[in-house]
């Protein structure tokens, strides 16, 4: 009996604890909607600690912008951290435009990207963007037409329409032409367009353009000749369009939840959730694609080795910039590892490993900071 009330005794205590947390994060943002940062951040403190993602994220807002509490943008990258790994996508974006501006922080890349993806995986809108944009400009991608205009199908209309707009106009001429897959008459043809489409051109080889085509998604090839208008510079103008931080609880932005998957399941890939291109191929492509026994350098100030392939699963250890790591195995855009003195062996993001032998580039030897990522 003494032992059934025990057990009885900590359910509820643990329901009561539950209870308290939900109701300090509501007061904590109607005390920050209304303006009072004090009050928000005093309610925040209880249930961030007991790991109320949306606490977290607010105590990264207040740091973040020096409101009711100082500014410190490390204090905003921790918590920003913590309800990132908890998978609260608001979190994983502002991380990763801390991570992309640098400001007050190392600026990180590559981890700027991962999170941009993690975020628009759970159909956030602004990540998308984002995303879209480090591929058209090749910030931390490769530049590909074809995977941003993928990833913008998750944007806002406005924000489709505004990097639309930004790449040089040209349209088809007065026949019909064919789509290709490459810019060869030997590629694939994906469809026809009809005289006088009008197109949005991004680049240019060996006599054909690259373009997207204005009424609807379909992005292709099509010999220069047969177009009227193209530009002699292709220069994009992407000044602009890069969404910033977010400030506070937009109900309007909320995220689509990801649902749990059960445990030793394959993880989906990104374009299992919201059609986006095989993102970590990208990578693979760029810094060569890993085979087992392959020998890796961690090339992020601080890398998280999860349990298991994806940032839902348990944080095991961290390991530092320029780590060595061997490949074990892969699934989707992860890889198992073997690591350490101990020949321990976890998860580890393929964005942020670089070949073992890689010079370090600009963006990787800023000084660890905060929270590890990946």
């Amino acid at each position: 009996m003494v032992r059934a009330a025990l057990v009885v005794g900590l359910v509820l205590g643990l329901g009561l604890s539950a209870a308290a947390a939900v109701a300090d994060t509501r007061a904590g943002i109607a005390a920050h909607a209304r303006g009072d940062y004090a009050a928000a951040a005093e309610a925040w403190r209880s249930p961030a600690a007991e790991g109320a993602a949306r606490a977290q994220y607010g105590l990264g807002l207040l740091h973040a912008e020096g409101r009711g509490v100082p500014a410190d943008p490390a204090r905003a990258l921790g918590w920003y951290t913590r309800a990132a790994e908890r998978g609260f996508a608001p979190a994983q974006y502002n991380l990763a435009v801390l991570h992309e501006r640098g400001a007050g922080v190392p600026r990180d890349i590559a981890q700027a990207v991962f999170w941009y993806a993690e975020a628009a995986r759970r159909d956030f809108a602004p990540a998308a963007t984002n995303l879209a944009l480090a591929y058209l400009d090749g910030r931390g991608l490769p530049r590909n037409l074809e995977a941003a205009v993928q990833t913008l199908a998750v944007a806002t209309p406005a924000d489709r329409a505004r990097l639309r707009s930004a790449l040089p106009a040209a349209r088809v001429g007065p026949a019909r032409v064919n789509l290709r897959a490459g810019p060869s008459l030997n590629a694939a043809v994906r469809s026809r367009l009809a005289a006088a489409t009008p197109l949005r051109v991004y680049r240019r080889q060996r006599g054909w353009v690259q373009v997207w085509a204005a009424d609807g998604e379909r992005v292709g090839w099509v010999a220069e000749r047969l177009l009227r208008g193209v530009p002699k510079s292709l220069s994009l103008d992407l000044e602009g369009l890069r969404r910033g931080p977010l400030n506070g609880f937009d109900a309007a932005a909320a995220p689509r939840r990801v649902p749990a998957r059960g445990a030793g399941s394959e993880p989906p890939t990104l374009a299992a959730y919201v059609g986006l291109p095989a993102l970590f191929a990208d990578i693979d492509a760029g810094r060569g694609r890993d085979s087992p026994e392959a020998m890796r350098r961690v090339a992020t100030p601080r890398l998280n080795v999860r349990a298991g392939p994806g940032t839902d699963r348990a944080v095991v250890a961290e390991l530092p910039r320029g780590a060595t790591v061997r490949v074990l195995g892969r699934a989707g855009g992860w890889r198992r590892v073997r690591y350490g003195t101990e020949a321990a062996e976890g998860w580890v993001a393929a964005f942020l490993l670089a070949p073992a032998g890689r010079a370090e580039s600009a963006a990787d030897t800023r000084p660890a900071i905060g929270a590890g990522g990946g």
